[in-house]
């Protein structure tokens, strides 16, 4: 009993899916091993006293292979902080309506912070300790500023010439870079989706506090009364612009401080 036609055509285009899905995938894990081989590698004797040879030895293939994977030996040192941040950009493109560019950033962090391993913190640990590379990071990591930037931008209903959005994304990555390093390797321990939250959640907080403070000056600055609350009359415009720019000060002036004193480290 033969097979219908379709089915034959059917048969061999899923030959040919499975052919070319096989092929992805052992691309795929020879970059992952790569990858392994060469944060171990890195760790284990130093980034500057690691070749391309070692890796690609550690990692069972040949030299020249490495460069269809990556540029530079640097590109591996930081395939982490690059994932990340083309997950980022997935998570706040996707993200569902009515969800903040903030709230979309929380639940990227508890969703991916629990997979890191004590080879990730040790490798962080390394990169801090060497002044051109963790310079080399931060230019990394200015990828994810941007990525952020754009999303609160999009927020805010921004302009090019804000620089709200410039502020609470370099703060949130000042911040986040900050709590990442305040691990040590003896101490590691894989984090619970409560103790990140604990650790994210005031940071969260305070640039939305800033972000909504400056809005309120904005609004008052237009022209708006706002009720304060408890009062049945509006406050003059002037003693709410005096206010709201107090606030302001207290909370977006510190996060400014914090960015452009890591920048400086």
């Amino acid at each position: 009993m033969s097979l219908p036609q379709q089915d034959e055509h059917h048969g061999a285009g899923g030959e040919h899916e499975d052919a070319t899905g096989l092929r992805e995938r052992k691309k795929q894990a020879t970059r992952e091993a790569l990858v392994q081989a060469g944060v171990e590698l890195f760790v284990e004797r130093g980034y500057d006293e690691t070749t391309l040879a070692d890796i690609a030895e550690a990692a069972g293939v040949s030299p020249r292979t490495i460069f269809a994977y990556f540029p530079s030996k640097e590109d591996i040192l930081f395939t982490t902080i690059d994932r990340m941040c083309g997950s980022l950009a997935s998570a706040l493109d996707e993200r569902p309506a009515g969800v903040d560019a903030l709230s979309a950033l929380r639940e990227f962090i508890l969703a991916t912070a629990p997979q890191k391993t004590e080879l990730d913190c040790r490798l962080a640990q390394s990169i801090t300790a060497d002044a051109t590379l963790a310079s080399h990071r931060r230019a990394r990591i200015g990828q994810m500023q941007e990525v952020l930037a754009t999303a609160i931008a999009a927020d805010l209903g921004a302009g090019s010439e804000d620089r709200r959005p410039q502020i609470a994304a370099a703060s949130l990555t000042a911040a986040f870079e900050l709590l990442e390093l305040d691990t040590h390797p003896g101490e590691w321990a894989p984090p619970t989706r409560d103790e990140i939250a604990t650790a994210i959640d005031p940071v969260l907080s305070f640039v939305r506090a800033g972000l909504g403070a400056e809005r309120l000056f904005l609004t008052a600055r237009a022209g708006r009364c706002l009720l304060a609350p408890g009062l049945l009359s509006p406050r003059p415009i002037e003693q709410l612009e005096q206010l709201v720019r107090g606030e302001l000060d207290l909370l977006v002036l510190p996060l400014a401080c914090a960015v452009l004193a890591r920048d400086q480290a």
